[in-house]
């Protein structure tokens, strides 16, 4: 319900800014702040999260959340102009400090709870934050259309409270352990090009989701739809990435081949982006919804390829830093990742309304495909020269112990 909460906005705020006198730019960045707060909070609260209980930061992030919908949905009675806009800008950001607990907190319970599973976990875990976010649109779009701006918000905000009261009582109290490396020495995860890869492929897969976050709603003004059809869209992609990510779950964990699946979702994405503007690459395309639904299907796959195997990545990285597979190691590379995350969910809308207001949907669609091309022929490379380095790191580790 955080997540979808979250997501909550898309079909319907860019168009009632607008009705505020706010420009694309700042509505671009009403929705990056709230990631920029997220990468900024989410390693400290990994860091200190054993002094804080990770319990308490969980409950603590719901709270804050739901409290923040509810205000979001009372901004549309306040004055426009200025006004609107900063007090926008300063309510996401609180809500996103909520929302950087509740989703650190939360990696760090379900890893802790199955440390030998964590690419099913995290696939069960990042499956329902992403259905939460990518489903949030069709329920906004929804409540909207029935009842007006405030509603959507008032009733997420609203479940989200009621959550918390009925599920605290349910949620274990992680106990996080230090670990082999100097305590809380996050840096030294960076001396693993592994980790700093992973960063980077969820650097763009979170910066392509909110690129069609943010601008969903103005491409699909030229076929003159509703809300509602807005939020559909985003339900397309919702459902493939519920059974993508589930199905990628399992292949990282009993098949061991989350390389694969990354390598495989940037091709996917290409082809994705490629369909969506469509690209000017594709003359014999022309922008229709049917062309940008199968785009958009395409997207689930490539999004749904990105969770569970580039946190398996992540601890795999670690793991041969030396980290230990216990609790605070869970709680260091959930902040990592989030944070990550949420770096690519600041630049995203930010870089992508601007991008898009200066050339246009079509050319701007058509770089975003050319960068996963690009990651598709950089991740093989990458992978394949793991790949050689761990094979002769294992035959020379043979040979000393046969001599």
């Amino acid at each position: 319900m955080a997540s979808c909460a979250k997501s909550l906005l898309i079909p319907f705020f860019p168009l009632e800014a607008e009705r505020k006198e706010m420009d694309n730019f700042m509505i671009g960045f009403v929705f990056g702040v709230y990631n920029l707060i997220v990468f900024l909070a989410s390693p400290v609260i990994g860091k200190y999260m054993s002094r804080i209980g990770v319990k308490f930061v969980y409950l603590s992030g719901v709270f804050v959340g739901g409290c923040c919908a509810i205000l979001f949905g009372a901004l549309d009675k306040g004055p426009s102009g200025i006004s609107f806009t900063i007090m926008s800008t300063l309510v996401r950001c609180v809500e996103a400090l909520g929302f950087a607990a509740f989703m650190t907190a939360s990696m760090t319970i379900v890893s802790s709870e199955f440390p030998d599973h964590v690419g099913s976990v995290m696939a069960v875990l990042k499956t329902a934050s992403g259905f939460g976010s990518m489903i949030g649109p069709l329920l906004g779009g929804l409540l909207y259309d029935l009842g007006g701006y405030g509603l959507p918000f008032y009733i997420l905000g609203v479940v989200n409270l009621l959550s918390m009261i009925m599920i605290w009582k349910h949620i274990p109290e992680a106990q996080v352990n230090s670990t082999s490396v100097e305590s809380g020495s996050i840096f030294n995860l960076f001396r693993s090009s592994l980790v700093l890869f992973s960063m980077a492929v969820v650097f763009l897969a979170l910066a392509e989701l909110n690129v069609i976050i943010s601008t969903i709603a103005l491409y699909l003004q030229q076929f003159s739809v509703n809300a509602s059809t807005v939020g559909f869209m985003n339900a397309i992609s919702a459902s493939v990435y519920f059974v993508v990510t589930a199905i990628a779950g399992y292949i990282t964990d009993v098949k061991n081949q989350q390389e694969a699946l990354i390598i495989f979702g940037h091709f996917v994405g290409f082809l994705s982006w490629m369909l969506n503007g469509p690209s000017s690459f594709l003359p014999f395309i022309k922008a229709s919804l049917w062309s940008f639904g199968v785009g958009i299907f395409l997207f689930g796959v490539n999004f749904g390829c990105m969770q569970a195997p580039v946190l398996k990545c992540m601890f795999n990285g670690a793991l041969k830093l030396g980290y230990k597979k216990n609790t605070d190691t869970c709680a260091l590379i959930s902040g990592l990742f989030n944070s990550a995350f949420a770096l690519g969910g600041f630049v995203g809308p930010i870089a992508g309304t601007a991008m898009i207001q200066e050339y246009g949907f079509a050319n701007s669609y058509t770089v975003i495909a050319l960068i996963n091309l690009f990651m598709f022929i950089f991740s093989s490379g990458f992978f394949f020269l793991q790949y050689r380095t761990s094979r002769k790191t294992k035959e020379g580790t043979g040979i000393q112990s046969e001599q």
